[in-house]
């Protein structure tokens, strides 16, 4: 990725990483139920892309968007979806406001999520969106149901 959506800044392997500055997070379902690295991250909102939280953190927005990890399960059916989430979190009209997208390992909803939020969202190519969530995130196979956007 070049210019203005250009970012390298990993929080941390284990728990999450910043893919676009300042407010679009990816990580683990412990990240989002985890209130130091919430704090310290100043997120105020988190998607939950098919995982089940049991715990959640006072005064962070929760929202969920139901998805089985399985090979029959398309993630067309949430992606504008997920983006709209995305969009309005973080409108220009609401500063500071950040997200984590997550499922449950964050290697391959929540990622494919991402992905097809940049490129729809921020004008990224496939290709470029995917190479910098895999540099961040290395970790990810990215969900069959990219071929599909």
């Amino acid at each position: 990725m070049h210019g203005k959506h250009q970012v390298s800044s990993q929080v941390s392997q284990r728990s999450a990483c910043l893919v676009l500055p300042p407010f679009l997070f990816l990580g683990p379902c412990f990240a989002a139920s985890s209130e130091s690295f919430l704090t310290k991250n100043a997120i105020t909102h988190v998607l939950s892309v098919g995982a089940r939280l049991f715990t959640q953190v006072d005064g962070v927005a929760y929202r969920s968007l139901p998805i089985n990890d399985n090979g029959s399960s398309s993630l067309c059916n949430i992606a504008g979806t997920a983006c709209n989430v995305i969009d309005g979190t973080v409108a220009p009209n609401r500063d500071n406001r950040r997200i984590l997208v997550h499922c449950v390992a964050s290697i391959s909803r929540s990622p494919t999520v991402v992905v097809i939020y940049l490129k729809k969202r921020k004008g990224i190519t496939l290709k470029d969106a995917l190479g910098h969530i895999i540099h961040v995130r290395p970790k990810i196979p990215p969900s069959p149901s990219l071929r599909d956007n």
